[in-house]
Order: C-alpha cells, then sequence, then structure tokens
C-alpha cells in the first residue's frame, strides 16, 4: 500500500503543481472559490487521473502484479481524498493572504466554507471513483461523470438563484455566499458536525462496495 501511494504522488505531482497555480489565478481574477475548486479542478484532477492509467495502460499493469486489487483501489480512494484536502487547505490560506494585497473585495472561506467544502468534495468523489473503477471504457466512464456533473450544477445554480432571490440578473460571484444558507437550511442539527461525519462515511462506504466489486471484476 505505501508503494502504491508513493508511486501515485510521484505521478500526479503536476495536478499539485497546476492547484497551486490556478488557485490564485482565481482569486486575482474573482473567480468564484467553490466553482474554481469544486467544479473545476476537483473534475479535472479525477479524469487526468484516469486519464492517464488508460493511456499507459498502467491499470493493466497493476493488476498483473502481486498486489490486492483491493490494495490497488484503496491507494487511489487515498490518493484523491490527500489531494482534495491539500486542494481546499491551499486554497483556504490563499484566500486569506491574497484579500491583503488586492484592492478590491475577495471572498474567502470561514471554517465554515472550509468542512462544506472539505465534505461536499468527498461526497463527489464517492460517487464518481466508481464509475472509473467499474466501467472499463473510460469514454463512457467520462460521460457519465460529466452528465452528473452537468446535473448537479444546474441543480445548484437553481436552488442557489432561488435563495439569493436574483430574478433578473444572476452574478455568479454572488452564489458561493448562498451555499451555506442552503446547507445550514437542509441540515439544522448541528451541520458542521452531521455533513463531515456523512462524508466520510460515504466514502468509506464507497471503498467497502467498490472494492468488493473491483476485486471480482475482469479488466477488459
Amino acid at each position: 500500500m505505501k508503494a502504491l501511494l508513493i508511486r501515485d504522488f510521484i505521478n500526479y505531482k503536476n495536478l499539485a503543481f497546476a492547484i497551486l497555480i490556478l488557485i490564485p489565478i482565481g482569486y486575482i481574477t474573482t473567480l468564484p472559490p467553490f466553482w474554481i475548486s469544486l467544479g473545476l479542478l476537483l473534475p479535472v484532477v479525477v479524469i487526468s487521473i484516469y486519464f492517464s492509467e488508460k493511456r499507459s495502460r498502467i491499470d493493466r499493469f497493476m493488476i498483473s502484479l502481486p498486489i490486492r486489487r483491493y490494495d490497488i483501489l484503496a491507494s487511489r480512494y487515498i490518493t484523491l481524498a490527500s489531494i482534495w484536502v491539500f486542494t481546499v487547505v491551499y486554497q483556504f490560506a490563499i484566500g486569506h493572504l491574497v484579500q491583503n494585497f488586492i484592492p478590491y473585495d475577495v471572498y474567502t472561506f470561514s471554517w465554515k466554507e472550509f468542512v462544506a467544502l472539505l465534505s461536499i468534495g468527498f461526497v463527489v468523489l464517492a460517487f464518481h471513483i466508481p464509475l472509473y473503477s467499474l466501467i472499463s471504457s473510460f469514454v463512457l466512464a467520462t460521460s457519465i461523470f460529466c452528465a452528473l456533473y452537468l446535473f448537479s450544477f444546474w441543480f445548484m445554480l437553481d436552488t442557489l438563484v432561488t435563495m439569493s432571490g436574483m430574478t433578473t440578473t444572476i452574478i455568479f460571484n454572488e452564489l458561493d455566499r448562498w451555499i451555506i444558507p442552503f446547507l445550514e437550511k437542509k441540515i439544522s442539527f448541528l451541520p458542521y458536525v452531521v455533513l463531515p461525519f456523512l462524508s466520510v462515511s460515504i466514502y468509506y462506504v464507497s471503498l467497502k462496495i467498490v472494492g468488493k466489486a473491483f476485486s471480482a471484476k475482469e479488466l477488459i
């Protein structure tokens, strides 16, 4: 397991470099921070990792080694979780740093946004990693991935616009501020305890269920 994690972190260091560059650019250009990390960086990271695996056929090579398939899958779950935690922590830190040097208003995260973004990302990963782990066709898995993402984006856009009261003009940079009120409305009891607990539980259950299916799956 340790060797698999080291391999992943070495192979995907370019993704970390891209995150380091894109998040400050997003703040400087006043792009909504939630949409940068959750709507852009997270899907790009997932698709890039699995595209690289399919293109190099490393997935075929890995299962030919004397390694449990479950360990291969678990290392992928840990790698993507680590990249996501790094992304959110870095975005949180950069936001508070950049606001001291930019003359205009920048939407920065409080601890509530930090917990919410981290939790939502884990749920997204829990439902999308199985697509690439269990579907042999990269194109099919990516098509489903994008369709689910677009549906989620449309649902959240409509919900946040309704909550914000923007009836004639939609200001995308203002929508991020309504995510916390939306979550607090949906989860009224200890939302910042319940939400991370649920997200980590869903992520763990996803690993266990997909692990059993992946172990029995024939790679075509």
